[in-house]
């Protein structure tokens, strides 16, 4: 008989044993709750694993970086939920609720992890989001967004599924059901196009989110497929493939720390960040070739991997346009790379010889209104990040631009999900992120989308 539990869990960067996710989704629960870190014993007998999945990620007890509890638990919530979920998952598996100091020390953990490390969050929610390879899982929530004009009846009306029905994950083409639903909505003169993506997972079933794109609706239109034949120099190409690999290992053994001082990401892993460095030796030589690609390659892998090793260029503003360039590209593949590239020069530290390039956060916030359930994680994601100053003019553009989908976001039912579009909320409404995450933990999300639309 097969061993489900070695199935693996994508979780976007490559695949984790599914014993992994239980056991690391336990000693969550177990640390939130106050208690000592369990044993490797005690986790064993406890989740009913062998000790030896104990040591797929040695703890690390630092409440400031990203350790095993977060990292799995975030797994647990669904991988594209990383985008600041962390600890709001970690801090739900079971736990009761913590007052006096001990609330006071999680909302400052959570405040210094989830909000202000958002941007490390979205880097790490590598691409696709997360599923079950061979497995079929019930859907539990299935949400809509982009509506206007129509209906969420409507739509529903329109679906050849609902919650209750099994969906699988796996290689290979979606099942035939999801884009017969997407032929369907289409084919309404209400709708312009439809994007419907699965999602895993939320207390162990699948999340199905139906993308609209209404006539006339304010959204980024994506460039056609370039066709050009530029391609990466071979090295490059081995060199993507070895990084992809040594994450994939790396985030089992939950060593997922970076450093991004430089504007670039260098791994706490020595076998990811060897990969890195030598990144910054190709950007040097193949400057000129990388953004030829970018830009022009009829190959959207190739486009993906250029718009990853230009983040390691030495002059990181003078490649700003080239990977704002790739956030307008037609595969989400690429404009996910892009956008993780500027992400991380944003948080770069100022030093003698360097300065913090100059993001622009307007294609983050077009993004937001896009029918692609991805886009919208990750720059919300990104924006929850990029908005933590409360710069007067980005709050007042996501305001102006954006704050219809901010709301249908901040409403998702995956908590996840929902949590930077509540945040964002928050901070167009004027509450401290403080106030923000005390009306999170109440699930006051009402009140906060009613003071962002109408002013407190």
């Amino acid at each position: 008989m097969r061993d489900q539990e070695s199935d693996p869990v994508d979780i976007g960067s490559g695949p984790v044993p599914r014993s992994a996710v239980r056991l690391v989704a336990l000693e969550a629960a177990v640390w939130e709750r106050g208690r000592a870190a369990p044993t490797a014993e005690e986790l064993a007998r406890e989740s009913g694993l062998p000790e030896s999945m104990v040591a797929l990620a040695p703890p690390d007890r630092s409440a400031g970086s990203l350790t095993r509890r977060r990292v799995l638990a975030m797994i647990k919530q669904g991988c594209d939920g990383w985008s600041a979920a962390g600890e709001t998952r970690a801090s739900t598996l079971g736990a009761p609720v913590l007052d006096g100091h001990r609330a006071s020390q999680r909302r400052t953990r959570f405040m210094n992890g989830a909000v202000k490390t958002a941007a490390v969050l979205v880097t790490l929610a590598l691409g696709t989001p997360c599923g079950v390879n061979g497995q079929e899982l019930e859907i539990g929530i299935i949400d809509v967004y982009g509506l206007s004009r129509v209906s969420v009846r409507q739509v529903r009306e329109m679906l050849t599924f609902t919650e209750g029905d099994t969906i699988a994950f796996g290689v290979g083409e979606e099942p035939a059901f999801l884009k017969e639903s997407e032929d369907r909505l289409a084919r309404s003169p209400d709708i312009a196009r439809a994007r419907i993506q699965r999602v895993c997972c939320d207390a162990g079933r699948a999340i199905v989110y139906v993308g609209i794109e209404e006539p006339g609706a304010a959204t980024m239109r994506l460039r056609a497929e370039p066709r050009g034949d530029a391609r990466l120099a071979a090295d490059i190409v081995r060199a993507g493939d070895e990084a992809d690999n040594a994450l994939r290992l790396a985030v089992l053994r939950g060593d997922v720390g970076e450093d991004r001082s430089r504007g670039h990401s260098l791994a706490d892993d020595p076998a990811v960040r060897a990969v890195q460095e030598r990144f910054v030796l190709y950007a040097a030589r193949d400057l000129s070739e990388l953004r030829l690609v970018l830009r022009s390659s009829s190959d959207a892998a190739h486009r993906a991997l250029a718009a990853q090793v230009l983040g390691y260029a030495a002059d990181k503003q003078a490649v700003v346009e080239d990977l704002v360039h790739g956030m307008n590209d037609a595969s989400a593949a690429v404009r996910n790379n892009a956008m993780r590239a500027l992400l991380v020069f944003a948080d770069m530290l100022p030093g003698t010889s360097r300065s913090v390039p100059r993001v622009p956060a307007q294609p983050f916030i077009e993004l937001l209104n896009s029918p692609v359930w991805s886009d919208r994680n990750k720059a919300a994601g990104a924006l929850m990040a990029m908005s933590a100053d409360r710069d007067p003019e980005l709050l007042a553009a996501l305001r102006e631009r954006a704050l219809a989908s901010l709301i249908e976001m901040a409403r998702w039912k995956s908590e996840g999900h929902a949590l930077p579009a509540f945040f964002i909320l928050c901070r167009i409404a004027g509450y401290s992120d403080a106030a923000a995450y005390d009306l999170w933990e109440r699930g006051d999300r009402d009140a906060v989308i009613d003071a962002a639309r109408n002013g407190r």
